[in-house]
C-alpha cells in the first residue's frame, strides 16, 4: 500500500502482512509497469486530483495489470439551483473533494481513458456501500461518544446525497 504519512508506515507494516510504503497516491514511488493490480477502495475521489492518480496507475501497471477501483461520481444536474450550489461548495468541504473530482461517471470514464486505462466493466455499488458505512458510524457514535460526532453529520449527509440522487458509488 502507499500512506502518504510517514509516520504511519511503520505501524501499518507491523500490522499488515503486504508491504506499505511512504508516498502519494498521485505520485506513486515505483517505478514504470512494476505492479500487476492497483486498488483504490474508497480513496480517488478525495486525491487531488483523481486525474494524477490514474495517470499512476496506468504508469505503475505492468502490460495487462488492472486497477479496481471503487469510486465516488456527483451528478447534480438534475438539482435545483440552491441544492446544485449546495453539492459543489458545501459537500465537496465537508467530504474533503477536490472540485476537479465532481462530475458523472461519464467524466470518471473519460479521465480513465485520458490516463490510458481501458475501462472493461462499471457497477452502480452505492447500496452495498452507503448503509454500511452508516451502520458503521452509527455503531462507534454510540460507544465513542461525542468526537464520532463529526462522522454521524458527515453519514447523515452521505444518506441524503445518495436519496437525492447527487452521489452513486461505482466499480
Amino acid at each position: 500500500g502507499i500512506e502518504p504519512s510517514a509516520s504511519s508506515v511503520a505501524s501499518e507494516n507491523e500490522a499488515s502482512v503486504n508491504r506499505v510504503i511512504h508516498g502519494s497516491a498521485t505520485a506513486i514511488p515505483l517505478p514504470d509497469a512494476a505492479v500487476d493490480a492497483v486498488l483504490a477502495i474508497d480513496c480517488a475521489y478525495h486525491f487531488p486530483p483523481r486525474s494524477a492518480f490514474l495517470r499512476e496507475a496506468a504508469r505503475v501497471l505492468a502490460p495487462g495489470g488492472r486497477l479496481v477501483m471503487v469510486d465516488a461520481v456527483w451528478d447534480p444536474s438534475h438539482l435545483s439551483r440552491p441544492a446544485r450550489w449546495f453539492a459543489h461548495k458545501a459537500l465537496p468541504a465537508l467530504f474533503r473533494i477536490p472540485a476537479a473530482n465532481l462530475g458523472p461517471l461519464d467524466n470518471l470514464l473519460q479521465a480513465c481513458k485520458e490516463a490510458g486505462l481501458h475501462v472493461e466493466h462499471t457497477e452502480d455499488v452505492t447500496q452495498a456501500v452507503v448503509p454500511g458505512f452508516h451502520a458503521f458510524v452509527q455503531h462507534w457514535a454510540a460507544v465513542g461518544g461525542s468526537r464520532w460526532t463529526k462522522f454521524r453529520v458527515v453519514a447523515g449527509f452521505l444518506n441524503k446525497a445518495v436519496a437525492w440522487g447527487l452521489l452513486r458509488f461505482v466499480e
